[in-house]
Parts: structure tokens; sequence; C-alpha cells
């Protein structure tokens, strides 16, 4: 069972609440960005063990604590890297990392001074770190040219699309190819920036057509664009 303790934060007047998971290790403190006198309302922000997590899909309702819960275990479930929740997908690196949670890499992030948005997640890693396909998939089509000498390679995913991007592709990854969950697909290319990182992009699929279509703003994305940022949460 889990165990919520409610606390007033006297600087900022925001609600605190801590969860201690029993079942797993480490504290989960959630904090709702409200001075409201109901901690139920407002956006919400999750961090566990260090590590900020963001999502703001809770209900003012008493179930919120219930559906957070839910997210909890999946998100601890997932701190191995890769294998990450047993009942959802992988995280796409060896290693959880938390630059997608934070400006300038999160998706809708502003771009060319606030013009268009960021159309996806960048995952920082140093070059060479193995990139993973995060649910079992079909290439789409054959790995191609994306940024600065490095390539991308689109995977169908049955409920959405992936586009894993700044990349080397790994030997043998064509159209047709069939990936099972965790299996390597390449590895994070040199942008020869002063970070290097795996880009990641997800589509509902519900949209033909080229990923990248550079007159449909703010994202110059497909209209079937969708943020990543909860599935690399919880898996799902």
């Amino acid at each position: 069972m889990k165990t919520a303790h409610q606390n007033r934060n006297t600087e900022t007047g925001n609600w605190d609440w801590s969860l201690q998971n029993t079942f797993n290790k480490g504290e989960f403190v959630i904090t709702y960005n409200t001075n409201s006198e109901d901690p139920f309302n407002g956006s919400t922000s999750l961090s566990a063990n260090g590590m900020i997590v963001y999502d703001s899909n809770y209900n003012k309702t008493e179930t919120a604590i219930n559906n957070l819960n839910k997210d909890l275990d999946r998100f601890m479930a997932s701190q191995s890297g890769q294998g990450a929740a047993s009942q959802g997908g992988g995280f796409p690196l060896d290693e959880r990392v938390n630059s997608y949670l934070e400006y300038p890499s999160r998706f809708g992030d502003p771009r060319d001074g606030g013009s268009r948005k960021h159309g996806g997640a960048d995952l920082y890693a140093p070059v060479g770190t193995n990139v993973y396909a995060v649910k079992g998939g079909t290439v789409i089509q054959n790995p191609y040219k994306f940024y600065r000498g490095s390539y991308a390679v689109e995977i169908n995913h049955g409920n959405f699309i992936a586009r894993y991007s700044e990349i080397n592709v790994a030997s043998g990854l064509r159209a047709g190819s069939i990936l099972t969950q965790g299996q390597l697909i390449g590895t994070v290319a040199d942008l020869s920036l002063n970070k290097s990182m795996l880009h990641f992009e997800m589509y509902s699929g519900s949209a033909t057509g080229s990923l990248t279509n550079r007159a449909n703003l703010p994202y110059m994305r497909r209209s079937d664009l969708i943020d990543p940022t909860h599935f690399l949460n919880f898996g799902y």
C-alpha cells in the first residue's frame, strides 16, 4: 500500500504531497502548482529519486492519487533502462536521462526565436550510446539522412509510429525489418556540436505522408504528431 502526507510550502504557497511506495524503493514527491486550498487543482509535477517527471493530466477529483499511483508503479518499473515497464514500452537508452524534461529539449520548446516549436524530445547521451526499440515493430522505410551527417529510422510500433533520429543506424536495418522491444537499432551520432542526443518523435499513425512537413507550423511535422513525454516517463 501507499500512504500520502500533505505539506504546505510556506514560501510558494503550493501543496506538497509525499507518497511512499512500500513495494519499490524511493520516495515520490508530488507538487501541485496552485495556491488553492484544493491540492488537486492545477498542473502536476512529480519527482522520483531526484529525477523530475512531469504529467499534468490528473483531474480535480479524489481519484487523482489512484491514477498517479498507476503511473508511479510504471515509472519505478522503468528505472532499469531500456527494459522499462513490463506492461508497457521500454526506454530507448541503456540508462534513463531527464534532458527531455528540461528546456530547451522538451517537446514544444520554442525554436528559431519562437517561429516554430520543437517536434520531439531530446535525450542527451554520449556519442556511441546504444539506442533501442521502445516496443516491437516494423521499420517503415530505409534509414535516411537527418541532421549534420546523422540518420533517422521510422518504426511502426502498432499503436504509434516513432522516429529515432540523430543516430547511426545499426547495420542491416532496412524497410520491412521486424524488431522486438529492446532490440538495438543504432547508436547516438556525433553531430560535431557540444552535445549529442537521440531525437525521439512519436506519431499516432492517423495521417500519411512524410513525417517532416515544413509548411505545417508550428512543429513542421505531420499532423498526427504527438507529445512523447508521457510514453518516455511511463512506457505507455
